[in-house]
């Protein structure tokens, strides 16, 4: 009789298998894909831990600089002014309508406020520095500190319009342009024998000095009734250019065209001689620039009335200014242009800057988040965050969103880049600190790790901060240190370390919630139901920390308490003479420490010269985890005071135990 097939039975179990995130931990976080579609290096879910030296680590906390807050009312900007030659610089806050110095050391602020202009608007400050002065807007206002003095509006340089001109204002030749700052002008004159009536060249209100050969004075002449004729007591004699005449006319020119600006930009081409301002809501789609005058001097208070230039049409709203190679980047709403330096004129030596369109699809919506990064400039835009590179051919792909990951949300972060409303998105700032993007929206920082990204090769790690930095207005680099603004109270933080006594807190009291989540792993085979026998983690090196180790399968969740306890003794109170010297082992989900049977002789260690040390990579500790599942994933979380978690590795045992039915 024939036999049937011979029939083979599955085996109960493959062989173990280890998944080890070979790719380590630089893909940040990607919650544009579900979690089981995103890069081993990646994770769905992050929250307070940054990349220290290839590992997950909680983030430092910030601490107060000033232990009392001055009083309720946000910090509206802070500044790091150097003054030329000085030994350190003057740190500059606006708070409470008026600028401040502060002592970064005890927190105590400076009214420099104290003069003719005794209070500035309580909006967001913008400043620049310039001619060794520090330079702010406030939207309504624009001013200067010069490190001395109190803080002053900016007056206006007084330009000569013309020289050589007859005492009949006949002949000479343009010299300077009006300014917008100031309704007054000079007219310099080749005097004449025996002539004592001068002509102006605009009608004044009054004439106010007079340079008669090379002396100034205010009296010995007087303007006529036709408000053109000044008139000399004794004439002033011949010569060439030796009469200067300055007069003003009320309303001559409207200087809220510079000071209602929000947005200030140091850039000239190759050098960065002139002010470049912008963001003023009356004409919101143009800019202006400062003059450079004779003998190369740097000058921020002249802007002549023909030194501006539109943008585009005025349905959009110029949103920020950078620099790219030697080239200006304006930004609109939904669109990209650059500019460029020419001349100087052979005619009349002066430079212009020509705009012309470099990009139709992308713009910026907050001027704040245009910073510099890997030879290109990073801004938020109405899609994400955008990278400009140097390609300056219109249509080419020289403007790309590299904020995808973390646009939307598909898992448990709350919220994206994209998830916050445009009125949210439009407030947003950044600033360029440890190698990293700090960008701010609302109530969250989101990072991007320049260290761990290569922006024009499409790599972009990501990861998002709360706590205190969420609370900022503003941030300032000074002496390697972070400073961040209050958006509520007058309170100014900086940057803890490792080196700082409590690394771990938020403003001195606040704990730091931090946790990083695994991919969603099927281990390669989506329809086995697996064993998962044994997650192994080394973590960082710290004397003791309670973490919250949570699995998640297809059944629910599962959280497990996890102490960690490290290598580190104190030896104060320690009875040597019936001590043995310890380990640590795991057991279960908790690590306990015991007291092996292996005494450690002190009898030939010379206290004076040794120190008590742990190795460079701890014990891996081993979980058990036991499930059987189509995909395990976890969750390591800390939130407790003074406590750190450093994830140095991972790996995950398990094997495939039957396909699923």
């Amino acid at each position: 009789m024939a036999k049937g097939p011979v029939q083979f039975k599955a085996p109960k179990a493959t062989p173990s298998q280890t998944y080890s995130f070979g790719k380590g931990f630089a893909g940040g976080m990607n919650t544009h894909a579900m979690a089981d579609q995103i890069a081993e290096n990646e994770s769905p879910d992050i929250m307070n831990m940054e990349l220290r030296d290839g590992a997950w680590s909680k983030r430092y906390g910030f601490n107060r600089v000033n232990e009392t807050s001055w009083g309720i009312h946000p910090v509206r900007g802070t500044y790091e002014f150097w003054k030329e030659g000085a030994a350190s610089p003057i740190i500059l806050v606006a708070w409470n309508g008026k600028m401040h110095s502060m002592n970064t050391s005890t927190g105590a602020l400076t009214n420099l406020c104290t003069g003719a202009k005794t209070s500035i608007a309580d909006a967001t400050v913008t400043f620049f520095t310039m001619n060794d002065k520090a330079y702010f807007l406030t939207g309504t206002e624009y001013c200067y500190y010069d490190g001395t003095n109190p803080v002053a509006v900016v007056a206006g340089y007084v330009p000569t319009i013309d020289q050589g001109v007859a005492p009949d204002g006949t002949g000479g030749t343009s010299y300077q342009e009006l300014n917008f700052l100031i309704d007054s002008y000079k007219r310099s004159f080749n005097g004449t024998a025996g002539t004592t009536e001068y002509k102006l060249p605009i009608e004044a209100d009054t004439a106010d000095i007079a340079w008669v050969n090379g002396v100034e004075t205010t009296t010995g002449f007087s303007l006529g009734v036709d408000n053109l004729t000044v008139t000399f007591d004794v004439a002033p004699g011949e010569g060439t250019n030796n009469v200067i005449i300055q007069a003003t006319y009320d309303g001559l020119n409207d200087p809220t065209n510079i000071t209602h600006c929000t947005i200030a930009h140091e850039w000239g081409g190759s050098s960065d001689t002139r002010a470049f301002l912008s963001g003023n809501p009356e004409i919101s789609n143009r800019r202006w620039y400062t003059q450079v005058l004779e003998g190369g001097i740097v000058d921020a208070t002249y802007f002549p009335v023909n030194n501006w230039d539109d943008v585009g049409s005025n349905a959009e709203a110029v949103t920020g200014l950078g620099r790219l190679v030697d080239y200006e980047i304006l930004y609109k709403k939904r669109s990209t242009h650059y500019s460029y330096a020419v001349g100087p004129d052979d005619t009349t030596g002066l430079m212009s800057y020509p705009i012309l369109p470099m990009n139709d699809e992308y713009g910026c919506i907050a001027p704040r988040t245009v910073c510099p990064a890997q030879n290109g400039l990073l801004a938020l835009s109405e899609q994400g965050v955008t990278y400009t590179a140097a390609s300056f051919v219109r249509g080419q792909l020289n403007v790309a969103v590299i904020s995808e990951k973390v646009n939307r949300n598909n898992m448990t972060v709350t919220g994206g880049i994209n998830s916050f409303t445009m009125a949210e998105r439009e407030a947003a700032f950044a600033y360029v600190y440890d190698q990293k993007y700090w960008l701010h929206i609302q109530d969250r920082v989101w990072i991007l790790d320049l260290r761990y990204s290569s922006l024009t090769e499409g790599y972009y790690c990501w990861y998002p901060y709360t706590g205190t930095p969420g609370r900022a207005s503003c941030f300032m680099e000074s002496g390697e240190v972070l400073y961040a603004g209050d958006d509520t109270v007058g309170l100014v933080y900086e940057i803890l370390n490792a080196e700082s006594a409590h690394p771990y807190r938020d403003d001195d009291t606040a704990y730091i919630d931090a946790w990083w989540t695994s991919p969603m792993l099927y281990g390669g085979a989506r329809d086995w139901i697996k064993r998962f026998r044994q997650l192994s983690i080394t973590y960082g090196g710290q004397a003791i920390a309670n973490h919250v180790l949570t699995y998640t399968t297809e059944d629910g969740e599962d959280a497990t308490d996890l102490t960690v306890i490290g290598r580190e003794f104190d030896f104060d109170n320690i009875d040597f003479d019936n001590w043995t010297f310890g380990s640590i082992i795991a057991a279960g989900s908790t690590v306990v420490s015991y007291v092996d049977s292996r005494p450690f002789n002190f009898d030939y260690i010379d206290f004076d010269n040794w120190t008590f040390g742990s190795a460079a990579y701890p014990a891996t500790i081993a979980e058990k985890p036991g499930y059987k599942s189509e995909y395990l994933q976890w969750k390591i979380r800390n939130c407790i005071i003074d406590e750190g978690l450093v994830i140095l590795g991972q790996s995950l045992v398990f094997e495939l135990k039957r396909r699923v039915r």
